[in-house]
């Protein structure tokens, strides 16, 4: 990925923002308003975003201590709503261009025929790829505060150009699921550094897939290979 341009911020159930609210932003981005009118939670939105990166623990999440400073994360959340089993709590969603050398990974091992990676993928442009693409993605991360402890709880990654390409991890305590374009991805495997998915294929799946397919993987298994490859390329 080169040339990354942040496009836009939303915001929902954070703070002072109860309903989804959306920010698009420039290379210079001017924000006006009252006291009290959610300039600062705009900002901060990102900040925690930042921080829990910053931290040198990859297995954290959400991390509401630092430039964001908060008990829990229900006070992070619209209404500051009671304590509970499960609270749902602030969605942020991140909006942005970056160029993507296709070719480069077009040359990664075992890619399909290109006609059956646009079918069976869902991105016909796949079919006749150019050596780059400038994609706009939608990145939503979901938080929840179960049993006192923040959590992140959902993940949709979006790629939007002539058509949509939606990845969406579940998450829970058993570990993360996948749905492609509202099909279960099964062969999908997903670990995370903070709340940033790092997706591949998983080999054990793969392996039972064999037995009973094959040595080949078969059209689908390889166009969700190189769809993931794609999207962790953006």
């Amino acid at each position: 990925m080169s040339n990354a341009k942040l496009l836009a911020v939303s915001v929902e159930r954070f703070k002072s923002f109860q309903k989804t609210t959306r920010i698009e932003l420039a290379p210079v981005t001017v924000i006006l308003g009252r006291n009290n009118s959610g300039k600062s939670s705009l900002i901060q939105s990102l900040l925690l975003l930042k921080q829990t990166l910053s931290d040198p623990r990859a297995d954290v999440m959400l991390k509401h201590e630092g430039m964001v400073d908060a008990l829990n994360l229900r006070e992070l959340t619209y209404g500051w709503p009671s304590a509970g089993d499960c609270v749902d709590g602030p969605s942020i969603t991140l909006e942005w261009d970056s160029e993507v050398n296709v070719k480069e990974v077009l040359h990664q091992p075992r890619i399909p025929d290109l006609s059956n990676l646009a079918k069976h993928s869902g991105v016909s442009w796949l079919e006749d790829p150019p050596e780059t693409r400038l994609l706009r993605t939608k990145f939503t991360i979901e938080t929840q505060e179960v049993d006192g402890a923040a959590v992140v709880s959902g993940l949709h990654l979006e790629s939007v150009h002539d058509s949509i390409t939606l990845l969406k991890v579940f998450i829970a305590q058993g570990g993360a699921t996948c749905t492609w374009n509202g099909k279960q991805a099964a062969m999908i495997d997903v670990e995370f550094d903070h709340f940033i998915p790092y997706l591949g294929l998983a080999e054990f799946r793969l392996r039972d897939f064999r037995r009973t397919q094959g040595e080949s993987l078969g059209p689908h298994a390889q166009a969700v290979e190189t769809t993931v490859l794609l999207l962790e390329a953006d």
